[in-house]
Protein backbone atom coordinates (compact mmCIF):
# COMPACT_ATOMS: atom_id res chain seq x y z
CA UNK A 1 0.00 0.00 0.00
CA UNK A 2 0.66 2.28 -1.44
CA UNK A 3 4.20 4.39 -2.98
CA UNK A 4 6.01 3.64 -5.58
CA UNK A 5 8.85 0.89 -4.60
CA UNK A 6 12.42 0.72 -5.35
CA UNK A 7 14.15 -2.79 -5.74
CA UNK A 8 14.97 -4.16 -2.46
CA UNK A 9 18.62 -4.85 -2.35
CA UNK A 10 19.88 -7.42 0.08
CA UNK A 11 23.90 -6.54 1.61
CA UNK A 12 26.33 -9.21 2.60
CA UNK A 13 26.13 -8.64 6.60
CA UNK A 14 30.15 -8.03 5.94
CA UNK A 15 29.75 -5.61 3.82
CA UNK A 16 27.14 -3.57 5.90
CA UNK A 17 28.88 -3.95 9.06
CA UNK A 18 26.13 -4.81 11.29
CA UNK A 19 26.49 -5.68 14.76
CA UNK A 20 27.37 -9.26 15.36
CA UNK A 21 24.31 -11.24 16.16
CA UNK A 22 22.86 -11.02 19.93
CA UNK A 23 24.56 -7.43 20.34
CA UNK A 24 22.10 -4.63 20.50
CA UNK A 25 23.46 -1.03 20.39
CA UNK A 26 21.21 1.98 23.04
CA UNK A 27 18.52 2.89 20.58
CA UNK A 28 17.22 6.38 19.96
CA UNK A 29 13.61 7.11 21.55
CA UNK A 30 11.21 9.41 19.81
CA UNK A 31 10.01 12.28 21.82
CA UNK A 32 6.33 13.47 21.62
CA UNK A 33 7.08 16.32 18.94
CA UNK A 34 7.93 13.33 16.40
CA UNK A 35 5.60 12.53 13.90
CA UNK A 36 5.71 9.06 13.84
CA UNK A 37 3.69 6.37 16.14
CA UNK A 38 5.80 3.41 15.32
CA UNK A 39 6.41 1.25 12.06
CA UNK A 40 2.60 0.34 11.26
CA UNK A 41 3.43 -2.50 8.56
CA UNK A 42 6.24 -3.91 6.21
CA UNK A 43 5.76 -4.99 2.69
CA UNK A 44 7.11 -8.07 0.99
CA UNK A 45 6.18 -8.21 -2.87
CA UNK A 46 6.31 -11.26 -5.09
CA UNK A 47 4.14 -12.44 -7.86
CA UNK A 48 3.38 -16.09 -5.95
CA UNK A 49 2.17 -13.43 -2.96
CA UNK A 50 -0.64 -15.56 -1.46
CA UNK A 51 1.84 -18.66 -1.64
CA UNK A 52 4.35 -16.69 0.86
CA UNK A 53 0.75 -15.38 2.56
CA UNK A 54 -0.43 -18.83 3.16
CA UNK A 55 3.10 -19.65 4.18
CA UNK A 56 2.79 -17.52 7.63
CA UNK A 57 -0.57 -17.98 8.10
CA UNK A 58 -0.50 -21.46 7.23
CA UNK A 59 2.99 -22.94 7.94
CA UNK A 60 3.94 -20.68 10.76
CA UNK A 61 0.71 -20.28 12.16
CA UNK A 62 0.66 -16.58 12.39
CA UNK A 63 -2.42 -14.69 13.28
CA UNK A 64 -4.11 -12.77 9.85
CA UNK A 65 -4.44 -9.27 10.16
CA UNK A 66 -6.20 -9.01 7.19
CA UNK A 67 -6.84 -12.30 4.38
CA UNK A 68 -4.98 -12.19 1.05
CA UNK A 69 -7.60 -10.36 -1.45
CA UNK A 70 -7.47 -8.35 -4.82
CA UNK A 71 -8.43 -4.32 -4.69
CA UNK A 72 -8.16 -1.95 -7.50
CA UNK A 73 -4.39 -2.27 -8.99
CA UNK A 74 -2.85 -4.86 -6.70
CA UNK A 75 -3.75 -7.88 -4.43
CA UNK A 76 -2.44 -8.65 -0.77
CA UNK A 77 -2.67 -10.20 2.64
CA UNK A 78 -1.50 -9.32 5.90
CA UNK A 79 0.19 -11.29 8.81
CA UNK A 80 0.93 -10.39 12.47
CA UNK A 81 4.19 -10.52 14.19
CA UNK A 82 3.29 -9.65 17.49
CA UNK A 83 3.60 -5.73 17.35
CA UNK A 84 3.50 -4.62 13.33
CA UNK A 85 2.20 -6.40 10.70
CA UNK A 86 3.49 -7.81 7.03
CA UNK A 87 2.07 -7.15 3.78
CA UNK A 88 2.48 -9.58 1.02
CA UNK A 89 1.28 -7.99 -1.61
CA UNK A 90 1.47 -8.70 -5.55
CA UNK A 91 1.52 -5.65 -7.44
CA UNK A 92 3.51 -4.22 -10.52
CA UNK A 93 4.73 -1.63 -8.34
CA UNK A 94 5.88 -3.48 -6.05
CA UNK A 95 9.32 -5.96 -7.14
CA UNK A 96 9.80 -9.15 -5.16
CA UNK A 97 11.59 -9.09 -1.23
CA UNK A 98 11.22 -6.16 0.98
CA UNK A 99 9.59 -3.07 -0.60
CA UNK A 100 8.37 -1.03 1.97
CA UNK A 101 8.12 0.60 5.20
CA UNK A 102 4.60 2.18 5.96
CA UNK A 103 5.05 4.09 9.18
CA UNK A 104 1.52 5.39 11.40
CA UNK A 105 1.58 8.71 11.99
CA UNK A 106 0.32 11.02 14.23
CA UNK A 107 -1.74 12.56 11.98
CA UNK A 108 -1.71 13.08 8.74
CA UNK A 109 -1.92 17.06 9.16
CA UNK A 110 1.15 17.26 11.48
CA UNK A 111 2.89 15.22 8.90
CA UNK A 112 2.81 17.04 5.95
CA UNK A 113 3.58 20.48 7.59
CA UNK A 114 6.30 18.96 9.60
CA UNK A 115 7.39 17.54 5.82
CA UNK A 116 7.15 20.48 4.67
CA UNK A 117 8.83 22.42 7.17
CA UNK A 118 11.69 20.53 6.79
CA UNK A 119 11.84 20.44 2.96
CA UNK A 120 11.64 16.35 2.59
CA UNK A 121 9.25 16.17 -0.41
CA UNK A 122 6.44 13.46 -0.37
CA UNK A 123 3.43 12.82 -2.83
CA UNK A 124 -0.02 14.41 -2.41
CA UNK A 125 -2.66 12.58 0.46
CA UNK A 126 -3.70 9.09 -1.70
CA UNK A 127 -6.92 8.09 0.20
CA UNK A 128 -8.56 4.74 -0.41
CA UNK A 129 -12.24 4.16 -0.65
CA UNK A 130 -14.02 0.83 -0.01
CA UNK A 131 -17.25 -0.45 0.54
CA UNK A 132 -18.41 -1.35 4.00
CA UNK A 133 -20.79 -4.59 4.79
CA UNK A 134 -24.04 -2.57 3.83
CA UNK A 135 -22.30 -1.78 0.70
CA UNK A 136 -21.73 2.21 1.38
CA UNK A 137 -18.48 3.37 0.10
CA UNK A 138 -15.97 4.63 2.68
CA UNK A 139 -12.43 5.33 3.12
CA UNK A 140 -10.47 2.62 4.67
CA UNK A 141 -7.11 4.43 4.93
CA UNK A 142 -4.94 7.48 3.48
CA UNK A 143 -0.87 7.57 2.21
CA UNK A 144 1.52 9.80 1.64
CA UNK A 145 4.72 8.31 0.24
CA UNK A 146 7.71 10.58 1.18
CA UNK A 147 9.92 10.52 -2.35
CA UNK A 148 13.56 11.98 -0.86
CA UNK A 149 13.76 9.85 2.35
CA UNK A 150 16.36 7.21 1.64
CA UNK A 151 15.59 4.74 0.45
CA UNK A 152 13.57 6.83 -1.80
CA UNK A 153 10.25 5.41 -3.02
CA UNK A 154 10.19 3.07 -0.40
CA UNK A 155 8.91 5.24 3.26
CA UNK A 156 5.28 6.10 3.04
CA UNK A 157 2.82 6.97 5.53
CA UNK A 158 -0.02 5.55 5.89
CA UNK A 159 -3.39 6.82 8.16
CA UNK A 160 -6.28 4.17 8.74
CA UNK A 161 -9.62 4.61 9.55
CA UNK A 162 -10.73 2.31 12.20
CA UNK A 163 -8.82 1.39 15.51
CA UNK A 164 -5.45 0.39 14.61
CA UNK A 165 -4.36 0.20 18.46
CA UNK A 166 -7.20 -2.54 18.63
CA UNK A 167 -6.33 -4.79 16.19
CA UNK A 168 -2.90 -4.74 17.55
CA UNK A 169 -3.73 -5.77 20.53
CA UNK A 170 -5.95 -8.57 19.45
CA UNK A 171 -3.20 -10.38 16.95
CA UNK A 172 -0.55 -9.83 19.96
CA UNK A 173 -2.94 -11.83 21.88
CA UNK A 174 -3.52 -14.16 19.09
CA UNK A 175 0.03 -14.64 18.75
CA UNK A 176 1.00 -15.42 22.29
CA UNK A 177 -2.18 -17.79 22.59
CA UNK A 178 -0.66 -20.10 20.10
CA UNK A 179 3.06 -19.54 21.53
CA UNK A 180 4.12 -17.86 18.25
CA UNK A 181 3.18 -20.70 16.00
CA UNK A 182 6.29 -23.38 15.71
CA UNK A 183 9.19 -21.10 14.68
CA UNK A 184 7.98 -19.06 17.86
CA UNK A 185 7.48 -15.59 16.99
CA UNK A 186 7.92 -13.10 19.41
CA UNK A 187 8.07 -9.68 18.04
CA UNK A 188 9.85 -8.17 14.96
CA UNK A 189 12.80 -6.41 16.58
CA UNK A 190 14.15 -3.75 13.79
CA UNK A 191 13.89 -3.06 9.98
CA UNK A 192 17.87 -2.73 8.66
CA UNK A 193 17.97 -0.26 5.85
CA UNK A 194 21.22 0.45 3.93
CA UNK A 195 22.00 3.96 2.67
CA UNK A 196 24.63 5.69 0.56
CA UNK A 197 25.03 8.61 2.19
CA UNK A 198 24.89 7.96 5.72
CA UNK A 199 24.95 11.79 7.00
CA UNK A 200 22.28 12.82 4.75
CA UNK A 201 20.27 9.69 5.55
CA UNK A 202 20.43 10.42 9.13
CA UNK A 203 19.80 14.19 8.85
CA UNK A 204 16.28 13.25 7.24
CA UNK A 205 15.43 10.21 9.18
CA UNK A 206 15.95 12.38 12.21
CA UNK A 207 13.40 14.71 11.26
CA UNK A 208 11.13 12.35 11.76
CA UNK A 209 12.22 10.21 14.59
CA UNK A 210 14.06 12.69 16.83
CA UNK A 211 18.03 13.23 16.65
CA UNK A 212 20.61 10.60 17.46
CA UNK A 213 22.53 11.41 20.71
CA UNK A 214 26.16 12.37 19.43
CA UNK A 215 28.64 9.34 19.55
CA UNK A 216 25.48 6.72 18.86
CA UNK A 217 24.58 5.12 15.71
CA UNK A 218 21.58 5.69 13.62
CA UNK A 219 19.08 3.45 15.80
CA UNK A 220 15.81 4.48 16.56
CA UNK A 221 13.39 2.58 18.76
CA UNK A 222 9.86 3.69 17.39
CA UNK A 223 6.73 3.47 20.39
CA UNK A 224 5.75 -0.67 20.59
CA UNK A 225 7.08 -1.43 17.13
CA UNK A 226 10.68 -2.33 15.46
CA UNK A 227 12.99 -0.18 15.46
CA UNK A 228 14.48 1.35 12.23
CA UNK A 229 18.39 1.02 12.11
CA UNK A 230 20.54 2.56 9.16
CA UNK A 231 24.03 1.08 7.62
CA UNK A 232 26.28 1.93 5.42
CA UNK A 233 25.81 0.85 1.80
CA UNK A 234 26.54 0.93 -1.70
CA UNK A 235 22.77 1.83 -2.48
CA UNK A 236 19.74 2.81 -0.55
CA UNK A 237 17.63 -0.18 -0.02
CA UNK A 238 15.69 -2.02 2.77
CA UNK A 239 18.19 -4.88 3.70
CA UNK A 240 16.50 -6.96 6.46
CA UNK A 241 14.27 -8.12 9.11
CA UNK A 242 15.59 -9.11 12.09
CA UNK A 243 12.73 -11.09 14.71
CA UNK A 244 12.88 -12.31 18.02
CA UNK A 245 11.67 -16.02 18.91
CA UNK A 246 11.28 -17.81 21.85
CA UNK A 247 14.18 -20.30 21.60
CA UNK A 248 16.60 -20.09 18.77
CA UNK A 249 17.01 -23.84 18.78
CA UNK A 250 13.67 -24.55 18.59
CA UNK A 251 13.30 -22.20 15.16
CA UNK A 252 16.18 -23.80 13.96
CA UNK A 253 15.25 -27.50 14.74
CA UNK A 254 11.94 -26.62 12.81
CA UNK A 255 13.40 -24.44 9.68
CA UNK A 256 15.73 -27.86 8.93
CA UNK A 257 13.19 -30.35 9.33
CA UNK A 258 10.88 -28.40 6.45
CA UNK A 259 14.41 -27.71 4.36
CA UNK A 260 13.56 -23.72 4.73
CA UNK A 261 17.06 -22.95 6.40
CA UNK A 262 18.87 -20.18 4.95
CA UNK A 263 21.80 -18.69 7.14
CA UNK A 264 23.07 -20.38 9.75
CA UNK A 265 24.76 -19.05 13.28
CA UNK A 266 25.35 -19.60 16.80
CA UNK A 267 23.34 -16.54 17.87
CA UNK A 268 21.32 -15.70 13.96
CA UNK A 269 19.33 -17.94 11.36
CA UNK A 270 17.30 -17.19 8.38
CA UNK A 271 14.79 -18.29 6.28
CA UNK A 272 15.74 -19.51 3.20
CA UNK A 273 15.03 -16.44 1.39
CA UNK A 274 13.69 -18.20 -2.01
CA UNK A 275 10.61 -19.10 -0.06
CA UNK A 276 9.75 -15.56 1.22
CA UNK A 277 10.52 -13.59 -2.11
CA UNK A 278 13.85 -13.33 -1.64
CA UNK A 279 13.09 -11.28 1.27
CA UNK A 280 16.52 -11.88 4.10
CA UNK A 281 14.00 -12.23 7.40
CA UNK A 282 16.51 -12.75 10.35
CA UNK A 283 15.53 -14.62 13.69
CA UNK A 284 17.07 -14.06 16.77
CA UNK A 285 16.48 -14.87 20.86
Amino acid sequence: MKANILSSIIFPLIFLGLPAAGQSAQATHPSSEVLVRQIDHILIGSDQAEAVFRLFSEKFGLPVAWPFESYKDFASGGVGFGNVNIEIVRSERHPSGLTGVALEPTSLSEVLSGLDAHRLKHNDPSPYFGKDSSGTKTLWWTTVGVTSLPPAGSIFFCKYNFDVDGRRVRLHADLQKHEGGPLGIEALNEVVIGVKDMAAAQHDWSVLLGPVPPGQEPLWQIGSGPAIRLVAGKEDGLVLLRVKVKSLERARAFLKAENMLGFDAEHEISLDSSHVAGADVRLVE
